[in-house]
């Protein structure tokens, strides 16, 4: 059957489709198969540890090497998770029954069917790879089995798990010597032993266009011990300068900003920082290096709101994305908020209305943080919005309906003046004094009630469903509300009546 369409264009029709009618369109003809399969089989994980999967693993790894199936073409995303078939709680059985010959034969037999399948993944874009399950080969083996990985066409991304006990040996060296010039990468668990201190220094030194670095969690808490981004860029020569456009930061300790300013010349190019530590901010001398040098970021993530940064996003316009989490807050630093909450809202906000098209608030506390009169005033001015979320704090959430600032916002939506806002998350901030009280009272009083029953977060539910419109915005009509556990994927008629209304249900997990 020839359906006479470019292959690509076939994508981007077969892309609308849910994965279910995927898999039966990939059933009817021979055609369709081929044009299906890569967009179902995109994924290849080698985890032998998990017991449910190893038959299948062991059985799809065959066929790819034995030239019975093609989907070695397919997969674009390679994660080696463990090579060791016996995990503990099973150790003492297969021993009981004499099976750990039977899982050595196996073992080899995946270990022969990966060295044959690496060459036929002609579309692998990404590897990530657990040094655990690498360390567990022989080093011959090894060698083989990397360097295969390194030359494939495609590869573009490589993402570490230094494991807690990585130490200096063949491995690290050999992955540092044969991947080269990697333009992702990402490290988890590194600085806690010099091998995972050393092999993410050589990887970027050997990776002249590496644009994306992701710091995993996990890092050393000890400030002398700990991997910094000083130490990361150290083996880079002094005339390069890194294209690095994303920085993630996740769980790191606080001297990941230690000398920052010897290495600012591989920030002239961001675009994208994000910090996922919930104690830990970027320092102030980071924000001055960003505004001195002219970096203009268009997704930020972070957990922090002073003024020094402030002054960096109001030093230019564009950000695409921003999330803020402020729950790091103290109750009485909570209390100081406001002045900053003014700046951010009067200030910086306007500065990128134009652009901005995620905005993402979490305040633990009732405050100018929260959704009030006068940041629905500059939220308005940010039409090009398509995801929102917000909290609100309790003291609003009691004032009456008809006055109240949710109903303003609902309203604005359905009256179309925020037209692409496809995405509506509201929840309750209680005020200092409340969370103390709620507190004080947790400690004495054995609470018993659902997941969805939250103290007081009914007010804002309430207030949701107190809402009503006619003739509804289509950015209205296709809004998906959440107020904490409740959700609402559409607004839904009334049986009499032309009123619209959102039918909010428990969220399911």
């Amino acid at each position: 059957m020839s359906l006479g369409l470019p292959l690509e264009v076939m994508h981007l029709v077969l892309q609308e489709l849910k994965r279910d009618d995927l898999k039966r369109l990939r059933g009817t003809c021979k055609a369709l198969n081929s044009a299906v399969s890569p967009l179902i089989f995109t994924h290849l994980v080698i985890d032998l540890g998990a017991d449910s999967r190893c038959s299948l693993t062991m059985e799809v790894l065959s066929d790819i090497a034995r030239g019975r199936s093609t989907l070695g073409e397919c997969f674009q995303y390679l994660e080696i998770r463990s090579l060791t078939m016996l995990s503990s709680k099973f150790q003492l059985l297969w021993e009981m029954m004499q099976m750990v010959q039977a899982n050595e034969q196996s073992r080899r037999m995946i270990e022969e069917n990966l060295s044959s399948v690496i060459p036929k993944l002609t579309a692998l874009k990404s590897i990530s790879i657990s040094l655990d399950s690498i360390q567990s080969m022989d080093v011959a083996y090894q060698d083989k089995i990397l360097y295969k990985l390194s030359i494939l066409p495609h590869l573009t991304h490589l993402s570490l798990d230094m494991c807690h006990q990585c130490t200096i040996s063949a491995t690290s060296l050999t992955i540092a010597c044969y991947f080269k010039n990697i333009s992702s990468l990402h490290l988890r668990r590194a600085g806690r032993t010099p091998a995972s201190r050393i092999l993410p220094r050589s990887l970027i030194a050997n990776s002249p266009n590496l644009s994306t670095l992701a710091i995993g969690a996990t890092l050393a808490c000890d400030p002398e011990s700990s991997l910094g981004l000083f130490d990361l860029f150290s083996g880079v020569r002094a005339d390069t300068c890194l294209p690095l456009k994303s920085l993630t930061v996740d769980g790191s300790s606080p001297s990941i900003f230690h000398s920052i300013s010897s290495v600012r010349r591989h920030f002239s190019a961001l675009t994208s920082l994000t910090i996922q530590h919930g104690d830990m901010g970027a320092p102030q001398e980071f924000w001055h290096i960003l505004r001195q040098d002219g970096v203009r970021l268009t997704q930020l993530t972070v957990h922090q709101g002073d003024d020094v940064m402030y002054e960096y996003l109001q030093s230019y316009s564009g950000l695409v994305e921003l999330n803020m989490d402020l729950g790091m807050f103290s109750q009485r630093e909570w209390r100081d908020s406001d002045l900053m909450a003014a700046v951010f809202f009067l200030c910086v906000l306007p500065k990128h209305a134009c652009t901005l098209k995620v905005l993402r608030i979490h305040a633990p506390f009732d405050g100018h943080y929260c959704l009030g009169q006068l940041s629905l005033d500059v939220l308005l001015l940010c039409r090009r919005l398509v995801a929102l979320s917000m909290c609100v704090g309790s003291n609003e959430a009691k004032v009456p309906f008809q006055q109240n600032v949710l109903k303003r916002l609902l309203d604005a939506i359905g009256q179309g003046k925020f037209p692409f806002l496809k995405s509506l998350d509201l929840s309750l901030a209680q005020t200092p004094d409340e969370a103390a009280h709620q507190n004080d009272e947790d400690a004495t009083t054995l609470l018993v009630y659902s997941h969805h029953a939250v103290r007081n977060h009914t007010l804002v539910n309430d207030l949701v469903r107190k809402y009503s419109c006619r003739n509804p915005s289509p950015a209205m009509m296709r809004l998906e509300l959440s107020t904490g556990y409740m959700h609402a994927k559409v607004l839904r008629k009334d049986a009499i009546g032309d009123l619209w209304r959102f039918a909010l249900r428990f969220r399911s997990r």
